[in-house]
């Protein structure tokens, strides 16, 4: 695919004359992606906690052949550019969307749930830990007492998730970091313990040498659809399960990279996140009407 998008196309030429080169469209190739398929979340962690909102922008950025026959490349940060996200009209997770910071769950075990950390987000991560950095890499001779476990480096704050990365929207109205990460030769990895008293085993959240997002806390409502709407009067119509995320390129200065045409380049993404309902969408006379049979022989 990557060799696809930076190829550029012979045309066939009549008399055997030289073929007509054809350049690329556009000067880069975004490729947006999920590792997740469809995530689902609950809304209320005061009473169901299915799943903790975690979702993960994936980004690859190719630069397609030049007119000066130049190969395509895929980039990375040394090449001065650095893709740029925000979800098409949702902003924000916290309030009216979800409930989740500021739950009280006694995370620590010990009777009481007063502490700052006491909460689902903590609790959610707290069999996470690294040895310093979050690339997975275990230092010689480490021992259990040099471990950082994710739950207690800090607080959680509205809307960020558990590796500090924080929901943006867009437009860009907002103030927000929305620069992805790179995750450099390693990826992203954490450690956990596993059964019969194994440990330090590596769990990949992000792909080595791409940019990503990791385990942001999307819900599927758009802004619009919640105004001041309290959490609860949330309905099954204002779910769009299918959201849209913007990416765009910034160069080494901070500046927009500019598409052949000279507006700033942009790319489409779909992060699929929804309700914990499969069967209103999967698997049902609801869901698959009267044409569509096989799911009865697969549910029997």
């Amino acid at each position: 695919m990557l060799l696809i998008a930076g190829v550029m196309a012979l045309a066939p030429a009549a008399g055997g004359a030289e073929p007509v080169v054809r350049r690329p469209l556009h000067p880069y190739a975004v490729l947006v992606h999920s590792e997740l398929g469809m995530h689902i979340t609950s809304f209320d962690f005061k009473y169901t906690a299915a799943l903790p909102p975690f979702n993960s922008v994936q980004v690859q950025v190719v630069r397609t052949e030049g007119d000066d026959g130049t190969p395509a490349k895929l980039l990375t940060p040394a090449d001065g550019v650095q893709p740029q996200f925000g979800f098409q009209s949702n902003s924000y997770s916290a309030g009216n969307k979800l409930a989740y910071w500021g739950i009280k769950f006694d995370v620590d075990r010990n009777g009481r749930r007063l502490d700052p950390l006491d909460q689902p987000p903590v609790e959610f991560v707290r069999p996470y830990y690294t040895y310093g950095t979050t690339d997975g890499v275990r230092p010689p001779k480490a021992t259990a007492g040099e471990r950082v476990y994710l739950w207690n480096t800090r607080a959680p704050d509205n809307d960020h998730g558990p590796t500090g990365q924080r929901i943006a929207g867009w437009p860009p109205i907002l103030a927000r970091d929305r620069a992805l990460p790179y995750t450099g030769a390693r990826g992203v990895r954490l450690f956990v313990d596993g059964e019969n008293g194994s440990t330090d085993l590596p769990i990949t959240l992000a792909p080595p040498n791409l940019w990503s997002a990791v385990g942001l806390p999307l819900t599927p409502y758009l802004d619009y659809s919640r105004g001041n709407k309290s959490l609860r009067s949330g309905q099954e119509v204002e779910y769009q399960p299918y959201q849209r995320v913007i990416i765009t390129l910034n160069d080494a200065a901070g500046k927009p990279v500019a598409d052949r045409d000279s507006t700033a380049l942009t790319a489409l993404g779909v992060i699929a996140v929804d309700a914990p309902a499969c069967d209103r969408c999967h698997g049902s006379a609801r869901a698959n009407g009267e044409r569509a049979k096989k799911w009865r022989d697969e549910a029997a």
